[in-house]
């Protein structure tokens, strides 16, 4: 479905490149060793099975691999991007070498290759066999010190050496997120993190020449690892367009210094607003290898906020599926969405049934690593508030206890913490349900039930109808001002525009907002029509303690009406999200309003003809045909779309001269790997009515 469509111009493409869904491009690139890693196009994976790195390959199952691989294989992906686990191979080095190999053949005969990870700071808690809840590190940030080398140096080696020259492999990622980690909060860890990261790209090198490796950073900021990779490697789940192309452009700048390539290896979490129909068509235009997050949608508590598919094979939302294939995928099932679950909220919740399962098992020799640990990131989580440095006392004292030989002074010690974790955590849950039945009967902070009217998740929804409105929650630490006041009628008229756009061609939304808390939050507007209809915007931004006019164009709402449609809105909902926080903002003052725009006189625009083949350069050049004038150029953006996918995107102009109305000239690259068959060349203003659709077949 085309997100912003209101006014177009039609012109065809015939393209000679032939698609090979799961086939990896020749890559012809002479500028760097290991070539450019363009053609990588794929995902994620964490079998279904599996909450944590240690139960993908502790308990290993060879036919859910086979079979969740193949539904990579059925939308066109040609790699994935696997994380192992250290203490697995400690436990049971034959055992994990095999599942390892295993996996590497069954991903080879879907058409995929390997992007192994051989280490993970996430999130900061160490793993141990029992770990099946939270995702844990690897190995850990209590063996990340010099003395731990020796023992780790021994599982890179049997895991990077069996794979020297073996084309299934597509790279080495050395370590994940490297600062998502406890350690990151003081010089000398963050010192830590670093040596012991160049240490292990030294040594992946020197076992294998014949493979890049990189490090997956979390954010766009490789300068730390630069000199030892080969391939740059940046994550971005930015909720706008607008962040994603600038972490995108941060990370292609850095390559372009460094003379490097560059992937993005992780991105993709519609929970967060970073959406696969979003993200695709800008992996597309910058022509950048990557892998999304993530295959499957399962045990793991990343399930609420992305994949692709669920374990039977039924997808979430067939929309994800073809943005990410590049194409129409028949004979697809179709479930519910289960994103409504606010990430704030769903966070708490595991986070309390983590703690409640830790406090409930022994802590034992098998367990410590694991159960301190987890203890520091709680506290880095805010649970023991306001009494966290009493319990970082104790837990250093347990530390001490432990390495003393006091183990069960040490145990009790740390078991105690997580059964007060457990309880804090528990009746903060229940706080939060008991908050949320009550808002239900407050028609302008509605908290519950949770809807998913943007394919994200609101913190709540302030509701606008016919005079001013104030709610507030005088409990809030943090407060977010938002407009609620409609200055004009609440019965507008509203015309939905061709190709399933709603177009309100004259009209914005304008909203005053000020965030008074400590993270960045998402407002975004609903227009809810006489019918029932539900009409979003995207979400605009508001960093921690700024304020800011935001304006809701209206022409990137995706309605389900016919075209040609007329509705009238008749209320108007506010939508706040934020990452890091339980409901802790309030609505107050402020005004929403409509503003209109001076229209423009209507230009035809007619294409001329347009050929090229994959991987070469096209240009691009329309005409009006009437001398028209235009008193300013006219901002357009072009997309080249098959079947309403979009492929890639171009910027240019519209002009007035002597001859009439031109777009500027603009030449686009077409990246490798497009199907062949016909294009459709999509002309994008929003501040000038474009009549009329014609098309051509070059």
């Amino acid at each position: 479905m085309r997100k912003t469509t209101a006014i177009l111009l039609l012109a065809t493409l015939v393209l000679s490149a032939t698609f090979c869904a799961a086939a990896v491009p020749e890559d012809n690139s002479s500028e760097f060793p290991f070539g450019d890693f363009s053609w990588m196009h794929g995902a994620n994976y964490t079998p279904s099975y599996a909450a944590t790195d240690v139960e993908t390959w502790l308990n290993y199952d060879p036919a859910v691999v086979d079979r969740e691989l193949g539904y990579a294989e059925r939308i066109g992906l040609n790699c994935v991007r696997v994380f192992l686990q250290s203490l697995v191979y400690e436990h049971a080095p034959e055992k994990f070498l095999g599942n390892f190999a295993d996996f590497v053949d069954r991903a080879d005969s879907h058409g995929l290759k390997v992007m192994p990870i051989l280490f993970d700071s996430c999130f900061g808690v160490s793993p141990s066999l029992e770990s099946q809840h939270m995702w844990v590190a690897n190995p850990g940030p209590d063996r990340m010190s010099e003395a731990d080398f020796e023992a780790l140096d021994a599982y890179v080696r049997a895991v990077v050496t069996p794979y020297v020259g073996d084309e299934r492999i597509a790279l080495w990622d050395v370590m994940n997120e490297p600062t998502v980690t406890v350690l990151s909060l003081t010089d000398e860890g963050r010192a830590q993190i670093w040596t012991f990261v160049r240490h292990y790209a030294r040594l992946a090198h020197k076992l294998d020449s014949t493979h890049a490796i990189t490090v997956g950073v979390a954010g766009t900021d490789s300068s730390k690892v630069i000199d030892l990779i080969d391939v740059l490697s940046c994550h971005s789940y930015a909720p706008t367009r607008e962040k994603f192309r600038e972490a995108l452009a941060t990370t292609q700048t850095q390559a372009r210094q460094a003379g490097k390539p560059w992937i993005i290896s992780e991105c993709c979490a519609p929970g967060w607003g970073n959406r696969y129909e979003m993200v695709m068509p800008e992996l597309r235009e910058f022509n950048v290898g990557h892998t999304a997050w993530e295959v499957v949608i399962g045990k793991n508590q990343f399930a609420p906020i992305s994949g692709l598919f669920y374990p039977d094979g039924s997808v979430r939302r067939a929309s994800s599926i073809e943005a990410v294939a590049g194409k129409p995928v028949p004979n697809l099932t179709v479930k519910p969405d289960a994103e409504g679950m606010p990430i704030a909220r769903q966070r708490a919740g595991r986070l309390a049934e983590y703690a409640r399962f830790l406090a409930r098992n022994e802590v034992s020799d098998l367990t410590w690593r694991e159960r301190n640990t987890a203890v520091a990131a709680l506290i880095v989580h805010g649970v023991y508030k306001p009494a966290a440095a009493d319990v970082l006392k104790k837990l250093e004292d347990a530390r001490t206890a432990h390495a003393e030989g006091q183990r069960d002074v040490a145990y009790r010690a740390v078991a105690e913490l997580l059964r007060r974790a457990a309880g804090i955590l528990t009746e903060r849950d229940k706080a939060g349900a008991a908050k949320n039945e009550q808002a239900r009967s407050i028609d302008l902070l509605n908290l519950g039930p949770w809807t998913n009217p943007f394919s994200e998740h609101p913190l709540f929804r302030a509701v606008v109808d016919e005079w001013n409105v104030t709610a507030e929650d005088d409990n809030a630490k943090q407060a977010l001002t938002v407009s609620a006041t409609l200055k004009r009628s609440t019965s507008h008229p509203l015309t939905v525009g061709a190709d399933w756009s709603a177009a309100v061609p004259t009209d914005e939304l304008r909203l005053d907002a000020r965030n008074l808390g400590s993270h960045e939050v998402k407002i975004g507007v609903i227009l809810v029509t006489k019918d029932g209809r539900r009409i979003a915007s995207p979400f605009h931004v508001v960093e921690p303690g700024k304020g800011d006019t935001l304006i809701f164009d209206m022409l990137d709402a995706e309605p389900e009406q016919e075209p040609g449609h007329t509705a009238h809105v008749t209320r108007i909902e506010i939508a706040v999200r934020g990452m890091h926080a339980r409901v802790p903002y309030r609505v107050s003052g402020g005004t929403l309003e409509f503003r209109r725009r001076p229209p423009l006189k209507p230009v035809t625009i007619e294409p001329t003809d347009l050929t090229g083949d994959a991987g070469t350069e096209v240009r691009l050049e329309w005409k009006s045909s009437a001398a028209k004038s235009l008193d300013r150029p006219i901002p357009v953006s072009l997309t080249v779309e098959k079947e309403k996918y979009v492929f890639l995107k171009a910027t240019s102009r519209m002009v007035g001269t002597d001859d009439g109305v031109v777009l500027e000239p603009v030449s686009i690259k077409l990246p490798r790997g497009m199907p062949g068959g016909e294009y459709a060349i999509f002309a994008d203003t929003r501040e000038l009515p474009i009549a009329g659709q014609t098309s051509r077949r070059a």
